[in-house]
């Protein structure tokens, strides 16, 4: 649970711009987000997985990369952050799981699934690839 001394000190002037892209930085957010992407795909196929689909986007919210591992559909998030203000991991929130949680309804009601799902989370942080494996439940958030 973030305090609102944590909120504030992560909007501070000092922190915001550490976080963002500068001005003279040739990438968008969307192109930067797409570049993370594809590194964890590799690391996901280097890893032996099989990537079914990226960027299933429903009106909630989007599920950046769809994958098995073995007999497991694995709805992986991506997070991405280039300075220290806070970990990627840490930006999944509940309420962002929630919305997960929605677009993979949607995503299985599209494309039905029998065995088992999980959610992943690949947070990458600086040049750091971490991979948080059934990072949440779905269960866990209602």
């Amino acid at each position: 649970m973030w305090s609102l001394k944590r909120v504030w000190e992560r909007l501070s002037p000092s922190n915001f711009h550490a976080s963002h892209p500068s001005s003279d930085d040739p990438l968008t957010t969307r192109q930067r987000g797409q570049q993370q992407e594809d590194l964890a795909s590799r690391y996901l196929r280097q890893s032996g997985y099989r990537i079914e689909q990226r960027n299933f986007r429903t009106k909630v919210a989007e599920l950046d990369i769809v994958a098995r591992d073995g007999d497991t559909l694995v709805l992986v998030e991506v997070r991405y952050r280039r300075g220290n203000v806070a970990m990627a991991q840490y930006t999944v929130d509940q309420n962002k799981q929630r919305k997960l949680w929605r677009a993979a309804q949607h995503y299985l009601r599209r494309y039905p699934w029998e065995g088992d799902i999980r959610f992943d989370v690949i947070a990458i942080n600086g040049a750091q690839v971490e991979h948080y494996r059934d990072a949440f439940r779905g269960e866990d958030l209602f």
